[in-house]
């Protein structure tokens, strides 16, 4: 079924009265292009919902801290899992990342970091790679290989995350120094849709990038090695 973009707006308005969510919304996924609206002339969903979005960036500004007493750090993380048949791609490629240095992002010092007491909840918050730099570190949401999350998803939920979890308990929790810089990014896999969708110039979604300070890697495999790079 295709929408218009009335129809788009009235879905848009009433999502963004829960921004935590906002991104869960089926409709951030959507593909292809408004009803009554021709390819060459008018936006594709994910445009539409990007420029509504830069339109009305303080939206984001009502994301408040989710409240967390216990750390951050989780002592059963240490690059294994009891489940070594784990279905979810994202989590398998983030613990074999944990430990390990990479050019553009340093050292991942932690993986599947829940911003919730929680962790019952298959939808709970949580930061996929947490890294670290001389100068920097990184929230970084993860995407796998084939995953058909449009790029649009991918940076809002990112951004959500970063201003979800309580920055200076994360800092507490890992003994980060206080001048580092707590930056955002999405790690998807080179020359899959995201990263297609993103070396498309002058778009809506890397408009809402920038204005989010949201930044994309791209992964590959390289001699068995996952390499990291700036899209």
């Amino acid at each position: 079924m295709a929408y218009t973009h009335e129809q788009m707006l009235e879905k848009m308005q009433q999502a963004s009265l829960e921004m935590n969510s906002f991104y869960q919304q089926v409709f951030v996924n959507y593909q292809g292009y408004e009803k009554g609206i021709g390819k060459t002339k008018g936006l594709s969903y994910g445009e539409d919902i990007a420029a509504f979005l830069l339109d009305n960036l303080n939206l984001f500004d009502s994301i408040s801290v989710l409240p967390r007493t216990a750390s951050y750090k989780s002592e059963s993380h240490d690059g294994h899992t009891e489940s070594s048949d784990s279905c979810r791609a994202e989590e398998r490629i983030s613990l074999g990342m944990f430990g390990n240095v990479y050019e553009n992002i340093g050292r991942v010092i932690d993986y599947q970091t829940f911003l919730t007491e929680s962790h019952s909840d298959k939808n709970a918050a949580k930061i996929d790679v947490i890294s670290e730099t001389d100068n920097e570190v990184w929230l970084l949401e993860l995407k796998k290989y084939d995953s058909d999350e449009t790029l649009l998803r991918c940076v809002i939920e990112a951004y959500t995350n970063y201003k979800l979890i309580d920055k200076s308990k994360l800092r507490q929790d890992f003994q980060l120094d206080d001048k580092k810089t707590i930056r955002v990014g999405v790690i998807v896999f080179r020359d899959q849709e995201q990263h297609e969708n993103y070396k498309k110039a002058d778009t809506n979604v890397s408009k809402l990038m920038e204005a989010l300070n949201v930044h994309l890697f791209v992964i590959a495999k390289e001699n068995k090695e996952y390499q990291i790079d700036p899209a």
